[in-house]
């Protein structure tokens, strides 16, 4: 799975299974765990702290950015456009632009958003008003599998495939195994239930 096959999914395929069955009566709180996929950037995202001095400099030009004020020995400096380049104490030190840049981008949060989190905001942005609940987007604690059920069914299921190991088994024995761990025998194992979760 990939950040694009993962957005494709939850809006050509999930959204509208929602929407087919509760027709917009219930909201949907979606639950991901920290996957990169789940992650995925745009393409106009910005990592401040990645970036070099030439690429704050052209990326405030390219926002139409004039001049930015820094603070050196408690008085405020302010440079234009063409002294940016200059190297301090002509103009601004690369730390300095980078924290104007941290602070200027705020006014910019389409440069930090996550993709999927702007899909869940863009979704529905048309029937906000006429929709009383919305969807909501979480994203459980990292390395905290207690919280992630997905988790704690794998867990069930990869031990119940162990048990069955035999140095003979096959790839079709494997795949009912797997299937086999899913559901209850009656007898040696419950299968996957709620009060698992």
């Amino acid at each position: 799975m990939d950040g694009y096959n993962f957005r494709l999914w939850v809006n050509q395929f999930l959204f509208p299974a929602f929407e087919a069955k509760y027709d917009r009566d219930k909201r949907m709180i979606f639950v991901l765990d920290n996957a990169a996929y789940h992650k995925e950037k745009g393409d106009d995202y910005v990592n401040v702290q990645l970036l070099s001095k030439t690429d704050m400099i052209n990326l405030l030009l390219s926002k139409k950015v004039c001049s930015i004020p820094v603070i050196r020995n408690g008085h405020t400096i302010e440079f234009k456009a063409n002294e940016w380049k200059l190297n301090g104490p002509l103009g601004p030190y690369k730390e300095e632009l980078r924290i104007y840049v941290q602070s200027w981008i705020k006014q910019y949060p389409e440069l930090q958003k996550i993709l999927l989190e702007r899909l869940f905001e863009e979704k529905y942005l048309t029937v906000k008003v006429n929709m009383p609940h919305f969807h909501y987007l979480i994203f459980t604690p990292p390395y905290c599998p207690e919280v992630q059920p997905i988790e704690l069914v794998w867990a069930y299921v990869k031990g119940y495939v162990a048990k069955t190991f035999t140095p003979s088994r096959t790839l079709h024995q494997l795949a009912d195994q797997t299937k086999a761990g899913f559901v209850s025998d009656g007898e040696k194992h419950e299968g996957i239930s709620a009060e698992m979760v």
